[in-house]
């Protein structure tokens, strides 16, 4: 296994923030919320491929509960399954349910 795959994987079962180069552009402070079936990293920053990211750095800081329910939020925004205008009940839903 790839040893950032690894941090990355690491990073987003502790909850921090990482930050990365992505196609000669600099990321910082990036709240990680999953990667997906096809190595793509979804994020509040956007999606990406991981194959294009390099000198992947593990910050010390902790993505909130809030943070998490926000970035929950907007993947479900995209993907559809929540309005937008619905999108500020939806964080409390998952407060209420997954991080009381």
């Amino acid at each position: 296994m790839n040893i950032e795959l690894r941090f990355l994987q690491k990073a987003i079962e502790n909850k921090n923030f990482i930050c990365f180069t992505y196609e000669n552009k600099r990321y910082n402070n990036i709240g990680v919320l999953k990667l997906d079936e096809n190595n793509q990293l979804i994020s509040h920053k956007g999606i990406f491929k991981f194959e294009k990211i390099s000198q992947l750095v593990v910050l010390k800081e902790k993505i909130s509960n809030l943070d998490m329910a926000y970035l929950k939020s907007v993947e479900d925004i995209k993907k559809g399954d929540i309005k937008i205008q619905s999108a500020k009940e939806h964080i409390e839903e998952l407060k209420k349910e997954e991080f009381l």
